[in-house]
C-alpha cells in the first residue's frame, strides 16, 4: 500500500528509505553518528492504517510530506478526500521517548481545554513502542494558516504590532495556569502503574519530568518528579 504514496519532503520527490532518514541539513562534526541519532524507522503501512481509520479522515493516504527537525519526523499526510493530518514520529534523540508523547498529547488537550489558543486536535497517539506502528506517534488535526517567517516581511508596523500584542495575550493565558507541582502534564489514565503523580483534576495529573537537553547526570536519576514542593527540584 505505501509504495503508491506520494513521498516527498518539503515539496521535493524523496524515496521509501528516506521517510524515515534525517535529510534536513548537515553537520559539521560527527555528522554520521548524528545523523545516526535522527533516524526513526516505523512501520508506514500500519500508520497510515492507523489515519486513514480515523473518524475525521476516513479515506486512504495518498500522499505523504516529511517536514522534520532535530526532535522529531513531521508527516504532513493528505487522504484522497482531501483531509490533510500531521503526524509526529520522535526520534531517537527524544529521551524516553514514551514520556514525551504521553506528554505532549497531555498538554495539548490541557491547553485546548483551559485558553482559547488554537492549538491542534489531538486526534489519536500512542506512547507504546510495541504497537502495530513500531514507534510511539502523535497524530494531529492541521491547523489553518501560514508560518509567519513566510508573512513578516510583508506586513506594516501597524501589523507587526497588533501580531506581537495578540501574541502577548496568548502567552498571558498560558502562564496564568496554576500548578501544585513541577514536572510534566500526562493523563491520569496514561500514567505508568506506581509512578509518583500529582493530580490535577479528574483527567490529567503531573508526573516525571524529562528533557533530552538536560545534563546526563540530571536527566539519568532514578527519580524525575513530580516535585512539591517547587525547591524539591533544587535537591
Amino acid at each position: 500500500m505505501s509504495r503508491n504514496i506520494s513521498l516527498t519532503s518539503r515539496g521535493e520527490p524523496i524515496q521509501y528509505e528516506q521517510l524515515f532518514e534525517y535529510t534536513n541539513g548537515r553537520f559539521l562534526v560527527n555528522e554520521k553518528h548524528e545523523i545516526s541519532k535522527r533516524y526513526a524507522k516505523f512501520d508506514l503501512d500500519a500508520l497510515c492504517t492507523v489515519v486513514s481509520s480515523l473518524p475525521f479522515v476516513s479515506s486512504p493516504i495518498s500522499k505523504i510530506d516529511k517536514l522534520e527537525g532535530g526532535f522529531n519526523k513531521a508527516l504532513l499526510m493528505t487522504a484522497e478526500n482531501g483531509k490533510e493530518i500531521i503526524t509526529k514520529i520522535p526520534c531517537p534523540t527524544v529521551v524516553p521517548a514514551e514520556y514525551s508523547t504521553a506528554s505532549e498529547a497531555a498538554s495539548l488537550e490541557y491547553v485546548r481545554s483551559h485558553t482559547s489558543i488554537p492549538v491542534s486536535n489531538v486526534l489519536a497517539w500512542n506512547s507504546d513502542f510495541s504497537n502495530p506502528v513500531g514507534s510511539e506517534y502523535i497524530v494531529l488535526e492541521k491547523v489553518n494558516g501560514r508560518q509567519l517567517i513566510s508573512v513578516w516581511g510583508e506586513m506594516g508596523q501597524l501589523q507587526q504590532f497588533k501580531l506581537i500584542q495578540n501574541l502577548v495575550q496568548l502567552e498571558s493565558q498560558l502562564a496564568s495556569i496554576e500548578f501544585p507541582g513541577y514536572g510534566h502534564l500526562y493523563f491520569r489514565h496514561s500514567a505508568k502503574h506506581g509512578s509518583p503523580v500529582i493530580p490535577i483534576n479528574d483527567d490529567c495529573c503531573i508526573g516525571p519530568a524529562y528533557n533530552a537537553s538536560w545534563f546526563p547526570q540530571f536527566r539519568n536519576q532514578e527519580y524525575s518528579g513530580p516535585f512539591l514542593p517547587y525547591l524539591n527540584l533544587l535537591y
